[in-house]
């Protein structure tokens, strides 16, 4: 359980680190209020550490230095961001203090949960087989004979085989289903304290709906918390589709709001520089169908939504097919 908790830890400061750097890159001014940018943050960190590390089990095996090695990497990277850095130190001063002590509470619960023994059939059958292969070898030739489902490398496998050394066996396969419901449950609280506070925006709401019909699901179904307590990438895909909802309500009523207060030489001008932010649902669509292929769906509503959100401007849907095609690349073919 201590595990749990330590990785947790250190992993949520590479994720909101890259997550942020990307926020700050895309200047995506949709996102003001600080619980919002913190969860799009990590999501996208997630989504792009993950990518990342499936990218270098091409080259190198996802053992516990590699993969620390490269969060470290992305996340220097993503401090020579000036924006990023002060919106970090903001952070730290103002809002980890009074929050620190709340989280390390809910962490405890959450590892409680999810470092029951694992049961989930898959995870013997393939899951944590393929976690080992990229922990010890990285992305193998012709795995696919040992076993069919192998031929698909997941990059939540990727993610999760760093974390996952051999000393430990399979006690710790469930550390990044832990972590993604974990983030789940802190979004949670977030919407439902905006909602207590008359603060609350559409997007509160819907987290807050969602939330009631799929936690108490995880938790309670005997079959979705046997998914839940394993490296299943199905929970993340289930977590990230509701992320992508919320992140597209974000951008409308943002939009929106920005239409109805700007005439409409400003808002022209306005939107030659900014508004880049409809291309985070794209990235984390992508990141989806790199944890799981039968996501393709959402990337395709991700693609329509980007694409009328760019008012069909030719530069920029050739900039955000660039950026899906970079992001699906590491994905290995059947071998």
């Amino acid at each position: 359980m201590f595990y749990f908790i330590t990785t947790w830890n250190f992993l949520l400061i590479p994720c909101y680190l890259i997550g942020t750097a990307v926020l700050n890159v895309l200047q995506a001014d949709s996102f003001k209020r600080v619980s919002d940018r913190i969860i799009a943050a990590v999501w996208l960190g997630i989504v792009v550490l993950s990518i990342a590390l499936l990218a270098t089990s091409l080259v190198f095996p996802l053992n516990s230095w590699v993969g620390w090695c490269t969060a470290a990497s992305l996340s220097l990277l993503s401090l020579t961001s000036q924006p990023t850095r002060d919106e970090i130190a903001n952070l730290f001063f103002i809002v980890f203090p009074n929050l620190a002590l709340g989280l390390l509470t809910l962490e405890f619960g959450v590892a409680a949960f999810t470092s029951r023994q694992v049961t989930w059939i898959d995870t013997g059958l393939y899951h944590y087989g393929a976690i080992r292969w990229l922990s010890e070898y990285g992305a193998v030739p012709g795995i696919a004979l040992l076993l069919q489902q192998l031929g698909f490398t997941s990059s939540w496998f990727a993610l999760a085989a760093p974390f996952n050394p051999p000393i430990l066996d399979a006690q710790v396969s469930a550390i990044t289903n832990g972590f993604a419901f974990l983030l789940a449950i802190v979004h949670f609280l977030i919407a439902l304290a905006q909602l207590f506070t008359n603060k609350a925006q559409l997007s509160d709401w819907f987290i807050v709906i969602c939330s009631l019909i799929l936690l108490p699901v995880l938790v309670l179904s005997t079959m979705m918390s046997d998914i839940l307590v394993s490296p299943s990438p199905d929970i993340p895909v289930i977590l990230i589709t509701v992320i992508i909802a919320w992140v597209m309500l974000i951008i409308a009523q943002h939009r929106s709001s920005s239409v109805t207060q700007d005439d409409n030489s400003s808002f022209k001008n306005k939107f030659k520089n900014k508004f880049e932010d409809q291309v985070i649902p794209l990235i984390l669509a992508a990141g989806a169908v790199s944890i799981k292929l039968t996501s393709l769906p959402l990337l395709l509503i991700s693609v329509i939504f980007y694409t009328v959100f760019s008012r069909f401007c030719v530069k920029r849907i050739v900039i955000g097919g660039v950026i899906t095609i970079l992001l699906l690349s590491p994905i290995p073919r059947k071998r």
